[in-house]
């Protein structure tokens, strides 16, 4: 096959350059091949293609992504750029030549410029706090074995949409006590207007929170003993000494603050789980933490095999009372959590992530990759249960390509 090398070169892009694609080829299309020219017989985007559309079929490995590949009509081939007269298609060795090569940060920003691009139409503005961006680390387990050997990273930073249940953006790093490295690189990536950051209070940070309310968006975070002041300026407020106390050192009671409260109850699963919050402006005048409107505190208690238990969290945000409400700021902080249930668990558990021992290169990034667009792709189309889907595109190829805007009739 020809290949022709894409006039559009991101590496040569200005970093703070947000891409747009209107379809899924494109993104893949826009990536220089790093492969040298006589090793290019199968084109980087048909490769990509193909291991997104085996991976939407149940086909979770690159071995499984060849033989999918191989099982197929001449015309599903075709449609995703395969054409060779006799259907000859690539090897699981080409796949992984390929990818442990590949610029991963190249294809992140390809796909964060295409999942944004369709999550917001053309001309619109999010209005304030329309959505919430959770960021979280995440290990591949699978390739722990390899890290001595290899050195290659082993952890992912990722910023999902908890309205959307989509990844945004992603960067490798090193090891967990990197992630505080990259994250303004990850930051940058993502459009905040309109959006509220959450995180754990590790992220908790003057620069982050700083960069986020300069981007047009609003964080909300934990606050713990990484920022011992803060934490300790919180403490006071909500639980300030008693009559008793301020009687002994000679102080008058000082006038009550205002503070706002909500509180939420569940029922399920055979356990009961209560939340209330407390929130006050109180330190929004006076604190010198960047953009600080409300600060809260979150008390929980929840019953497990007969007994209570029960824990108590400080925290900020750059929210003011009359955009966020305490529910506002109790849900939007227990949906932070969205990311383990509805990313992690399912990219280690339904995509096999934690089984895989894919270790070269790029390629365990690249990988990790395609499987966030796989999710990002069954969830805007409304797709909730990913595993029936999965198995559902497994008996049905034409689902699998549909959900890659590809037809055989336009192929």
């Amino acid at each position: 096959m020809e290949y022709t090398q894409p006039s559009l070169e991101p590496a040569n892009q200005p970093a703070n350059l947000r891409l747009s694609f209107e379809n899924l080829a494109a993104a893949f299309n826009s990536l220089p091949d790093p492969r040298q020219r006589h090793n290019r017989l199968y084109s980087l985007s048909s490769l990509l293609l193909a291991l997104t559309g085996a991976i939407l079929s149940n086909h979770l490995s690159v071995l499984a992504t060849a033989e999918w590949l191989a099982d197929q009509s001449l015309a599903v081939k075709q449609a995703l750029g395969f054409h060779h007269p006799q259907g000859k298609t690539p090897h699981q060795s080409t796949f992984h030549r390929a990818f442990k090569q590949l610029n991963p940060a190249q294809l992140e920003s390809a796909l964060t410029g295409y999942f944004e691009a369709a999550a917001t139409k053309p001309g619109q503005l999010r209005t304030r706090a329309t959505q919430s961006i959770a960021i979280d680390g995440k290990c591949q387990r699978g390739r722990l074995p390899f890290e001595v050997q290899t050195g290659t990273p082993c952890h992912l930073l990722t910023a999902f949409c908890q309205q959307l249940g989509q990844v945004l953006a992603q960067v490798a790093i090193q090891n967990k006590e990197a992630e505080l490295t990259v994250a303004p690189q990850l930051l940058a990536q993502v459009d905040w207007q309109g959006r509220i950051l959450t995180g754990d209070a590790i992220f908790c940070q003057r620069q982050l929170c700083s960069q986020v309310v300069a981007a047009g968006g609003d964080y909300l975070f934990v606050v713990k003993a990484n920022q011992p002041g803060l934490q300790d300026s919180l403490a006071q407020l909500f639980e300030p000494p008693s009559a008793a106390e301020l009687s002994r050192l000679g102080f008058e009671a000082p006038a009550p603050i205002e503070i706002s409260q909500a509180k939420q109850v569940d029922k399920g699963h055979g356990r009961i789980e209560v939340r209330e919050i407390k929130v006050s402006s109180e330190l929004a005048e006076y604190a010198r933490w960047p953009y600080l409107s409300q600060v809260f505190e979150i008390k929980r208690e929840w019953s497990a095999k007969g007994k209570w238990h029960s824990e108590v969290h400080l925290g900020i945000t750059s929210l003011p009372a009359e955009v966020a409400s305490p529910g506002d700021l109790l849900v939007w902080r227990r949906g932070h959590w969205g990311i383990e249930n509805r990313l992690h668990w399912v990219k280690d558990v339904v995509l096999g992530e934690d089984k895989s021992t894919l270790h070269l290169g790029a390629g365990p990034q690249v990988v990790g990759a395609i499987r966030n667009t796989v999710l990002n792709l069954l969830r805007k189309a409304g797709h909730s249960r990913i595993s029936a889907r999965l198995r559902h595109n497994s008996r049905n190829p034409l689902a699998a390509l549909a959900l890659l805007d590809i037809s055989l009739s336009s192929a």
